[in-house]
């Protein structure tokens, strides 16, 4: 790659902008990337048929293609093709994503796996298991192999991705998501003064938010929830759960971004982070620069500031109700209130990430493509 700006097609298999997660990460980078002069494609897959019409409108990168979930490896092709890209970037681990683009790539690719590498998800058939593991085990690696440079959120990850994964730590690169620049300074109004939780999250088995909904049912005493996020594969057991509380304890607030996003995190008692797994939850990182704190499972705590959440064993619901009580007490809140503001100093912004990875894409041009022929 040469010393002008690069030209990067960005892959996603999801692209909800405002949703959180990959989306925000991807729509935050395409943005900072455009306006700096960049030539800058999001390709993604087609949204569901209950996606609303404002994702398209939210999105702020110059071209936004959607496919296909099986038509993404043609798309790269004709794409690149057409327009010459410098480098492939690819977001989060979705294996027919993965393996369309180690196939069809031939410009560099970076790969961004977001969420952490911790095999099939515990809460999915054991059919699906067993296929997902073989085909981590046998196909994965390889399709890693294929990857120029892989990029880690945190240490963590990276020491997992060389370990468990076999990608040697010659290539692979470490920096934190950037938090947008709105998202950075606090909203007007009281720190938690909504005097409610909120989950904020997609509805899909891997985030547990049934376990939120059954924190509320093991102890009365707990202030409601607001449940915030597209509806997924979990719908139906979070209605179940939600049916079995009063009606005032949580209400479904469905998508909500912008502003009014922010303001729910800056008013909350704290965000709830019971997922699975992630990678470093920029929803996280969001509520904390809001100075409200996060009560957050092992697994979705790693490479978050230690001093301004609280922990507990990933699955454990009644570990969870514990602490969303210990959070509500206003000592406790203060003292990881103000943890978190003195954190959210040091997140990456659009501008230094967006450094970090001109300088990724530069080392990937000068060692040449390694994607499919």
């Amino acid at each position: 790659m040469t010393n002008r700006d690069p030209r990067v097609l960005h892959v996603t298999p999801v692209f909800r902008p405002g949703v959180g997660g990959v989306e925000t990460y991807v729509e935050t980078m395409a943005q900072a990337q455009a306006e700096a002069g960049w030539k800058v494609t999001v390709l993604t897959c087609q949204p569901g048929a209950s996606a609303p019409a404002s994702w398209d409108a939210l999105a702020r990168p110059p071209l936004v293609v959607r496919v296909h979930r099986w038509a993404l490896g043609g798309a790269m092709r004709r794409l690149s093709a057409h327009n010459g890209f410098d480098v492939l970037h690819l977001h989060a681990w979705s294996r027919p994503t993965v393996l369309q683009a180690a196939l069809a790539g031939r410009a560099p690719m970076l790969f961004t796996p977001h969420g952490a590498f911790v095999g099939p998800s515990a809460r999915t058939s054991r059919a699906v298991r067993v296929v997902q593991a073989g085909f981590d085990r046998v196909v994965a690696k390889r399709l890693l192999a294929r990857m120029s440079l892989v990029h880690a959120l945190t240490e963590y990850q990276a020491a997992l991705l060389t370990r468990s994964w076999g990608v040697p730590p010659s290539r692979l690169v470490v920096q934190g998501p950037p938090l947008a620049d709105e998202a950075r300074s606090p909203r007007p109004g009281t720190p938690g003064g909504r005097g409610r939780y909120l989950a904020m999250a997609r509805l899909s088995r891997e985030k547990r938010v049934p376990d939120v909904l059954g924190a509320l049912a093991a102890r009365h005493e707990l202030a409601p929830c607001d449940v915030v996020g597209p509806e997924e594969n979990d719908i139906a057991e979070v209605r179940r759960m939600a049916g079995r509380l009063d009606p005032d304890r949580v209400a479904f607030l469905g998508v909500v971004t912008g502003p009014e996003r922010l303001d729910l995190l800056r008013g909350a008692t704290a965000l709830l982070l019971p997922s699975e797994f992630e990678g470093l939850s920029i929803t996280a990182l969001e509520a904390l620069a809001q100075g409200t704190p996060v009560v957050a499972s092992a697994t979705a705590s790693r490479g978050l500031p230690t001093a301004a959440i609280l922990v507990f064993p990933t699955g454990d619901v009644s570990a969870l109700a514990d602490r969303m009580h210990e959070v509500a007490d206003p000592a406790v809140r203060d003292r990881l209130s103000s943890a978190a503001s003195e954190a959210a100093a040091s997140f990456p912004s659009p501008a230094s990430h967006a450094a970090f990875l001109v300088a990724a894409y530069r080392r990937m041009g000068q060692s040449g493509p390694t994607g499919g022929q």
